[in-house]
């Protein structure tokens, strides 16, 4: 069944049609230069969901027919080409035709001839397939640089539209960026953007900005025993979504532990998942502390982070162990190196992760520690939140026009004494 209507251009020499594809069959006289063909019903992520054009043309129209159809047609990029009998057969590309007519000669050699001449027979796929799997199909040509395009037909072979490579890079670009919305929701609820504590003796900040919407930067604080406190910054190696979904389950296992059981025991159980899970090809460096409030004392765990400072009597200075820790994940055998110290009034604990040193200019100069640690300096008795932000104003600075290409996570810690 074939329903004639008016082109959505208002032209009257246009028509386009809904055809029905058991009974299709193209007019074979006074036939319209161009027919819309679009399959009767699309459900689901196939295909034809995402196709860019349903039109097609006979491969008897002639060249200069289409030509003007084109002219008066601007949104149309791609028509197919059939036969008689509605069988696909090819692609005509808009900007494709145009050139060759603009060619030397190529008015006087095309012009009156019909499409069959000059269609490019085009890979087809049945419009009722699924769009991920097409996708991995065509995965070489959506990395050209020039799009592709495809054919749609349905089970008998009829032309039922034209995609491209393009289409399916803007289909996959806006399910990545809703799977990164959702996926930021869920990690902000682990990792929320900032976190301010206020305990009896001391205060605590901690906060993240990620490069990508979700990013591998991990940070807790929690009260796991009345005056006993667990917090911890780290980093996983990468980026992105599969840096978060490694965060994550850092912030899953640090929930679920005993912390009747030390630190040490939760910093080897996380050191034997992350080997035993990823076999060396995901790590993850941090320091981990635990903090008597009582008794004023700090214990800590530096695994292969080194980001670690003390402020103390208006000097900063790295706080190093005496045996290092490599990062999580990368040894089977792997004993942690615990150490300790006791805090003064007005002690400030400082780490970060390298997401700021690592920050380059336009030049490919690094941002470094150096400068972080004046800010450090120079706001030392500022609320903690007015020094992120001096942070990240400085770095913004710094790098100019150059994006933001690693996470940035500070955590902050005061100690103002019993």
């Amino acid at each position: 069944m074939i329903e004639t209507n008016r082109n959505r251009n208002n032209d009257s020499s246009v028509k386009t049609v809904s055809v029905q594809f058991n009974s299709a069959s193209l007019p074979r006289e006074e036939s319209p230069v161009v027919f819309e063909m679009r399959p009767t019903s699309i459900h689901g992520k196939v295909i034809a969901s995402i196709a860019s054009s349903f039109y097609c043309a006979s491969y008897n129209t002639k060249i200069h027919d289409l030509a003007d159809w084109f002219t008066k047609n601007n949104e149309a990029k791609s028509i197919g080409v059939v036969d008689n009998d509605g069988n696909a057969k090819g692609v005509i590309v808009r900007t494709e035709l145009f050139n060759t007519l603009s060619t030397k000669f190529g008015r006087e050699l095309y012009f009156a001839k019909t499409l069959e001449s000059i269609a490019h027979p085009a890979q087809t796929f049945n419009y009722t397939e699924n769009i991920f799997s097409i996708a991995s199909q065509i995965s070489q040509s959506i990395t050209n640089p020039e799009p592709t395009y495809f054919l749609l037909v349905d089970q008998e072979g009829k032309f039922s539209g034209v995609f491209s490579t393009h289409d399916v890079l803007v289909y996959l670009s806006e399910i990545t960026n809703k799977d990164i919305v959702r996926a930021s929701k869920i990690q902000a609820c682990i990792v929320p953007e900032k976190k301010s504590i206020e305990g009896k003796c001391f205060s605590l900040m901690a906060q993240s900005k990620m490069a990508k919407g979700v990013g591998g930067d991990f940070y807790t604080a929690k009260e796991y025993y009345p005056g006993r406190w667990f917090f911890a910054l780290c980093d996983v190696s990468g980026k992105g979504m599969a840096a978060a979904l490694v965060s994550v389950t850092i912030g899953g296992m640090v929930h679920l532990y005993d912390f009747s059981r030390g630190l040490k025991s939760l910093i080897e159980s996380i050191n034997e998942y992350f080997f035993n899970t990823f076999r060396s090809e995901q790590f993850v460096t941090g320091v981990f502390f635990d903090f008597d409030e009582k008794a004023g004392k700090f214990e800590f765990c530096d695994v292969g982070h080194s980001l670690l400072f003390l402020f103390r009597d208006g000097q900063i200075k790295r706080l190093r162990t005496k045996f290092e820790n490599p990062p999580l994940g990368i040894q089977k055998d792997f004993s942690a190196n615990i150490a300790a110290f006791s805090l003064k009034p007005n002690d400030m604990i400082i780490s970060y992760s390298d997401g700021i040193e690592d920050q380059k200019d336009a030049a490919g100069n690094s941002y470094g520690s150096d400068r972080f640690l004046r800010i450090i300096t120079k706001k030392q008795n500022a609320p903690f939140d007015e020094i992120f932000q001096s942070v990240l104003w400085d770095i913004k600075q710094f790098r100019q026009h150059q994006p933001q290409d690693d996470d940035i996570s500070v955590l902050l810690f005061k100690y103002h004494g019993v």
